[in-house]
């Protein structure tokens, strides 16, 4: 079988194809012919909307009072014959009378027409009165003046007045043209579009069949009608891509957290993108509102949490221009699924909590139901069926939304090593065996850990750092102590350091950095907390014991190292070294909160502790401030009276 060449294709509806063609790619588009067939169908149902003639009542009176007029007229016309009256007269009355009654009305001495031309008026000015008489119902109406007829007239006198009120009987409604036309778009406006799925390599014409408007619809959808603008179009798409993921990958070379990675958020990036148009391709044409259900706002959340919520705006703004082009460059798509994307990283921005998601999942939902009902009152009303439908599309969404989440960063978690809120969660249980091991063997230390976490927190929360992260870090900062718990002041309740060897003293001391990393990577902390337990004191000095010393080799009384690199490792460093100090000093009768909180945070930064933090001098002031809060908080009674 011949297949004609898809450059020059030149077909009308109704000719014979010369040939088959097949479509060259797998394309959506909508039928307008099959739509309009479908516009036509409903409009045809659409019922007339009537209003109320004001003039149809004298109108009334008027033709009946005329009518007989011309009767009178005709049956005292001495100059007619019998013929010709009886002829003139069934031009006034319809068919419906017979030969006797036309003969009866056309001879006046033998009929008086006052009785009857009392009658038909009676009965059919209350007809106007009572009923509502349009062009559609009026043969129902007339059905009712039988029985409207006084029953004192004689047999041949009701059904003579049965005639010719029915004959004179006019509707009261006239047609609503500006309501029954809304009516119309209206419904127009609810017909849903139907929508074709046009397989690659796929027949679209058969050799010798008749062409019809379908056929020519999926040539031109095809870009076979017009090659010169199905490759325009393919240029422009390719154009934006290329340009958006250029730019993403610019801000995730530049963005990119070590706490995952470029590769790995590029990689999932990319997959989405991926399986989100392979779903349209899939479901679109079938399910045209399943476009609502790609969840943008989830991976652009998941890139959140996993690195920041600059690069989720950027990720969320990235995937919906993607997923409005895969679907036909639909404005809708475009507005709903950024906003929604938008809405979402507000919202769990700082999620802490399963629960935070779960009482998030109903504001997503409504946010998404009303945008979803917005743009359909745009293009026309919407009726309840419809309605439910968006709404249960909008919980599909957020649930989904929320699945993916959860799931994507569980996985990532265990796969990745990386501090997700799941993990985090997971390691914040005091049930979680190092902390439970802490509590037992070293309840000073643990107890010294929950009061960092405490201080960091309140801190983090301030200055909009990672709160979780930083109260997990801060509760395993001093697990490297287990090792030897009882060479740490807060686990002695009596004794004191051997002060003879002040260097071996402070190598004990500054041991629970390296054993603290031996013992997180054992127990396979993420690589966030792994970076605190390594950064929490920086390259500080044992300032107790280099006091104690000759003070010639200060280096060898310094921590290895490094200095913190995130705000979170610099709050914790200051949390721990703030808590640290007020134990030892709160019991002195001149202890000053604010004065201990400023000395450590000068001391820090005097020696360049915070350097590589990108903590800025006023987040720092902010985290004075919380600590001295809390601090009088948790020993204010002890302060004050001890």
């Amino acid at each position: 079988m011949s297949e004609e060449k898809r450059d020059n294709i030149e077909v009308a509806e109704g000719e014979i194809a010369k040939s088959t063609i097949r479509s060259p790619k797998t394309v959506v588009f909508e039928s307008q012919s099959k739509t309009s067939e479908l516009q036509d169908e409903a409009v045809k149902k659409v019922q007339k909307v009537y209003k109320l003639d004001q003039s149809a009542y004298a109108r009334q009176e008027e033709i009946i009072k005329k009518t007989f007029d011309q009767i009178s007229s005709l049956a005292s016309d001495t100059n007619l014959s019998q013929e010709e009256r009886e002829s003139r007269l069934t031009n006034i009355v319809d068919n419906s009378f017979s030969v006797r009654e036309v003969q009866r009305l056309a001879n006046e001495k033998n009929i008086s027409l006052l009785p009857i031309k009392e009658e038909v008026l009676e009965v059919n000015l209350a007809l106007q009165e009572t009923e509502t008489i349009s062009e559609e119902n009026i043969s129902e109406t007339k059905k009712q003046i039988a029985s409207q007829i006084k029953s004192s007239l004689s047999a041949d006198d009701r059904e003579l007045v049965n005639k010719l009120s029915s004959a004179l009987l006019i509707s009261n409604s006239i047609v609503d043209e500006t309501r029954t036309q809304l009516q119309k778009e209206q419904t127009l406006a609810n017909v849903e579009p139907v929508y074709y799925q046009l397989q690659k390599d796929e027949i679209i014409l058969t050799k010798d069949k008749v062409v019809d408007v379908l056929s020519i619809e999926k040539l031109e959808a095809a870009g076979l009608l017009s090659p010169t603008f199905a490759l325009q179009e393919k240029i422009g798409v390719f154009a934006i891509v290329a340009c958006l993921s250029f730019l993403l990958l610019l801000y995730l070379k530049k963005d990119s957290t070590p706490r995952l990675g470029f590769v790995t958020l590029a990689s999932i990036i990319t997959a989405a993108s991926v399986i989100s148009i392979l779903a349209l391709e899939l479901f679109f044409v079938s399910k045209p509102i399943v476009v609502y259900l790609v969840p943008v706002a989830a991976v652009a959340v998941v890139v959140m949490l996993l690195s920041n919520f600059r690069l989720g705006l950027f990720v969320a703004v990235y995937l919906s221009i993607i997923i409005a082009l895969a679907a036909g460059n639909l404005l809708d798509v475009l507005v709903i699924q950024l906003v929604v994307s938008v809405f979402s990283l507000w919202i769990l921005r700082s999620v802490e909590r399963f629960s935070d998601l779960l009482r998030s999942t109903l504001a997503i939902a409504l946010i998404d139901f009303i945008l979803m009902i917005g743009f359909h009152f745009l293009v026309g009303t919407l009726d309840p069926t419809k309605a439910l439908q968006l709404f249960v599309v909008a919980v599909a969404f957020s649930l989904t939304m929320v699945t993916i989440v959860v799931a994507t960063l569980i996985s990532v978690g265990a796969i990745f090593k990386v501090a997700t809120f799941p993990i985090l969660l997971e390691l914040a249980n005091p049930s979680s065996p190092l902390l439970r091991e802490l509590s037992i063997k070293a309840p000073g230390t643990y107890h010294h850990s929950l009061i960092v976490g405490s201080l960091a927190e309140r801190a983090a929360k301030k200055i909009g750092a990672n709160v979780l992260l930083t109260k997990v870090a801060a509760f395993y900062h001093d697990v490297g102590k287990l090792d030897n718990p009882g060479s740490y002041i807060e686990n002695q309740h009596h004794s004191k350091p051997d002060i003879s060897d002040p260097k071996k003293e402070a190598d004990k001391v500054m041991s629970h950095v390296r054993d603290g990393l031996r013992i997180g990577k054992k127990n396979r902390l993420p690589q966030e907390i792994l970076d605190v337990i390594s950064s929490h004191h920086g390259t500080s000095i044992v300032l107790y014991f280099y006091n104690l010393s000759d003070k010639s080799t200060e280096k060898d009384f310094r921590y290895p190292g490094p200095k913190p690199q995130s705000k979170e490792s610099a709050i914790i460093m200051l949390a721990d070294a703030v808590e640290a100090y007020v134990r030892a000093q709160q019991r002195e009768k001149d202890f000053d909160a604010n004065k201990a909180v400023a000395k450590i945070i000068f001391d820090r930064l005097n020696d360049r502790q915070l350097d590589n933090s990108s903590l800025t001098l006023k987040e720092i002031d902010r985290i004075r401030r919380v600590f001295v809060e809390v601090i009088a908080s948790v020993y204010h009674q002890r302060i004050k009276y001890d």
